[in-house]
């Protein structure tokens, strides 16, 4: 009792000492041994004492014959007081409290289990992984997460080893946090105990993790049993095998994506497209083009992409005969597909197209023959100058060609387009290059609609700088 009274009478004037004072009630508590602990605990809970001072006191009392009593004051309800704990025993004890933080990684506290866990996780290391293996299966659950995350924090193959024969475990939770540490182990040699999980797992989030890890630790072996899963009925499932073969498979696994365009369910459809589009193999070349003619859209979008990156010949020559297809669809995704690759010998049908029934085969086929580049499709382009469906693409078109060869076509779209096509023309002459368009901008400085006035200025304005002498016509 009268000990209780001394520490707490200390604890108490604590505040009002000065520095000289404060060392001096410090070395008194300190001649009380461990006894002061609960009591410093209490002032701090009462706010008596601040935060940065207990921290002070604690690290001035700490001896090594304290160690237990520190980590059972991490029992504390406040965090802020387990993480000034935790900082104190960092930096007093460091790597010579691993064989405490071991003995009480299972305490009956929950506050103390999960403290010593962080602590370990900062100063353990591969050594540990031993007697931490033993903890992954204890009885209480927290327990035995703290010790799969620190087997998956520290690695080594004792950890890949027993990690992987929790796989087997009945527990769905044990065998989730098992996947998750194998992952950030990163070793190759559990890809066939994974391959196996995943063969035989039924739980979607398992099915979750391991198809993460794949994505991070895989390789080509893990593309045949991830295959299937293009066909779940889970949207997110669907997504992370599509980004794992996106990764692994090639062109071996070609026949079997052929064989998923053939589902009827389009969503499995869009899975194999676009993990043919992440192949880019050229074998995959007569699959896509199959995948042009498809009911959906995405499917014809995603196949469109792949095409342009494997363009060649073969293809270029296949798509070229799409072009004049029956259906509409097919000639949309064909001549956007040359909106992509640069292929001369395709200029005459895509000429054909500035006809077409179908506006938007029209207006991508203006920009495809802008893309080209042949000035023979300039007067075949100004001819649907009128067409209130497409004559907005025309002005950026034009300007693909050479500069010199479409002023004209331009100045005209600009005296006698209506005003939506006049502004769209004004924008498409800022990227002209060429001297002869200066008279017809200064003509637009002087036009009565406002807006066009200025833009026409601000662009001489802006052109200063160009070689021809753009600064005379401002």
């Amino acid at each position: 009792m009268f000990e209780r009274r001394r520490i707490n009478k200390i604890l108490s004037q604590y505040n009002q000492l000065d520095g000289d004072g404060q060392m001096e009630a410090i070395e008194r508590l300190a001649t009380f041994g461990n006894a002061p602990f609960p009591y410093i605990l209490e002032s701090l809970n009462r706010r008596q004492i601040n935060l940065a001072e207990g921290k002070k006191i604690f690290t001035k009392l700490f001896y090594k014959e304290y160690l237990y009593d520190y980590i059972e004051m991490l029992s504390s309800s406040r965090s802020d007081l387990r993480g000034m704990l935790k900082e104190v025993l960092l930096k007093m004890a460091g790597h010579a409290a691993i064989p405490a933080y071991i003995q009480c990684f299972a305490h009956p506290e929950f506050t103390v289990r999960k403290a010593v866990s962080d602590l370990l996780s900062e100063v353990g290391n591969a050594n540990i992984v031993p007697k931490i293996a033993g903890y992954t299966r204890h009885g209480l659950k927290d327990v035995s997460k703290n010790a799969i995350e620190l087997l998956g924090k520290f690695g080594g193959n004792i950890a890949v080893q027993h990690l992987t024969s929790l796989l087997n475990e009945k527990d769905w939770w044990v065998r989730k946090k098992a996947v998750e540490s194998i992952c950030k182990i990163n070793d190759p040699a559990s890809i066939p105990s994974l391959v196996d999980l995943l063969k035989r797992e039924r739980d979607p989030q398992i099915i979750k993790s391991l198809l993460d890890a794949f994505s991070i630790i895989g390789n080509e072996k893990v593309a045949p049993v991830v295959l299937p899963y293009l066909c779940d009925n889970d949207l997110i499932v669907r997504q992370k095998a599509v980004d794992v073969l996106g990764k692994f498979a090639t062109a071996k696994h070609i026949p079997e994506l052929m064989a998923f365009m053939s589902q009827a369910d389009v969503n499995t459809r869009r899975c194999a497209v676009e993990v043919l589009n992440m192949i880019k193999d050229p074998k995959a070349g007569k699959v896509l083009i199959k995948c042009i003619k498809d009911s959906d859209w995405w499917v014809r979008e995603i196949a469109t992409d792949a095409l342009s990156d494997i363009s060649g010949k073969n293809i270029n020559q296949l798509l070229v005969g799409l072009l004049s297809d029956e259906d509409e669809n097919i000639r949309r995704s064909a001549v956007d597909y040359f909106n992509r690759v640069v292929y001369p010998p395709s200029f005459k049908p895509i000429l054909k197209l500035l006809n077409d029934g179908d506006w938007w085969v029209r207006e991508k086929a203006v920009t495809a023959l802008g893309k080209l580049n042949n000035p023979e499709a300039i007067p075949y382009i100004m001819r649907h100058a009128r067409d209130e469906e497409i004559n907005l693409a025309i002005p950026d078109a034009l300007v693909q060609f050479d500069h010199e060869k479409v002023v004209p076509s331009l100045a005209a779209l600009l005296k006698n387009g209506e005003r939506p096509v006049r502004l769209s023309t004004l924008k498409a002459i800022s990227k002209v290059d060429h001297p002869d368009i200066i008279p017809h901008l200064r003509d637009a400085i002087a036009d009565v609609d406002e807006e066009i006035a200025k833009m026409a200025a601000a662009i001489l304005k802006d052109q200063k700088g160009k070689g021809f002498g753009w600064q005379d016509a401002i």
